[in-house]
């Protein structure tokens, strides 16, 4: 999308995915994974215009919208919670509830 749009990204692994190898302890919580997306930003697009995630990278960037505000001016989840039924919406919501507790 962003290519078609001539615009500048930084694609992201999350630990587990694509070509990481899974982080330090394995597979990371949300909360952890919008912590190490956050430094990510900071370091590499302080000033991005909008944050995109698609499946695990879309609730990752809807915990990243919580919890680093500053960070995030738009927000594009592609694929997630639009497509989830509403089972699983709730199931979504006491995750994230309980994550942000613990």
């Amino acid at each position: 999308m962003a290519l078609a749009l001539a615009r500048p990204l930084v694609a992201i692994d999350l630990p587990g995915h694509g070509h990481s190898d899974g982080g330090k302890i394995g597979a990371r919580n949300l909360l952890d994974n919008a912590d190490d997306v956050a430094v990510t930003i900071r370091e590499l697009a302080p000033d991005a215009a909008a944050v995109v995630g698609m499946s695990l990278g879309g609730l990752t960037s809807i915990a990243l919208a919580d919890r680093h505000t500053e960070l995030v001016r738009k927000l594009g989840d592609r694929y997630n919670r639009t497509r989830l039924t509403p089972r699983a919406k709730k199931l979504f919501a006491w995750l994230y509830a309980r994550q942000t507790r613990a």
